[in-house]
């Protein structure tokens, strides 16, 4: 049987930052970060409190200090698992499944086993667990791949 589409992705430490920043940044989580900031600026503003001040420009240091503790895991992450660096992987996407080919065999993944799939403005996420997933650059697509995936139904 004939794939529907193809593409090969390459496995580097940028596009693993991206996707545990997405995974950090996520609609969900980005609530509980941005909304105690935006409250104190406006308490603070609003009553003209310094303890308001004070608790906003403490939030923003915790927020900082949050990404360079993120930035320090992703880069120890990368660097421990070398297994896959820059690896060169082939994916085929037929139509209840899709196959992974790389230099060590093939992984077949039906897509009613996806945890979900998350689009961004450069990749797409095939989440296999709520952590784990395949990073796709959408800069790789064939024409149509982009719309055979947000049309994908799992469950």
């Amino acid at each position: 049987m004939d794939f529907l589409y193809s593409t090969t992705i390459t496995l580097t430490y940028e596009e693993y930052r991206r996707f545990e920043l997405m995974l950090l940044f996520n609609r969900s989580n980005i609530l509980w970060i941005a909304i105690p900031q935006v409250w104190c600026w406006f308490l603070s503003g609003l009553i003209k409190s310094f303890f308001c001040m004070v608790i906003s420009i403490i939030h923003a240091i915790i927020i900082l200090i949050l990404l360079i503790t993120l930035h320090i895991y992703c880069k120890k992450i990368w660097e421990a698992d070398n297994f896959a660096h820059n690896m060169n992987i082939r994916l085929d996407f037929y139509d209840g499944y899709l196959v992974g080919t790389d230099k060590y065999g093939e992984t077949r993944l039906e897509y009613n086993k996806l945890h979900k799939i998350i689009e961004t403005k450069t990749n797409f996420y095939l989440m296999t667990e709520k952590f784990k997933g395949i990073i796709l650059n959408k800069s790789n697509f064939p024409e149509g791949l982009a719309d055979f995936l947000k049309n994908l139904k799992i469950s």
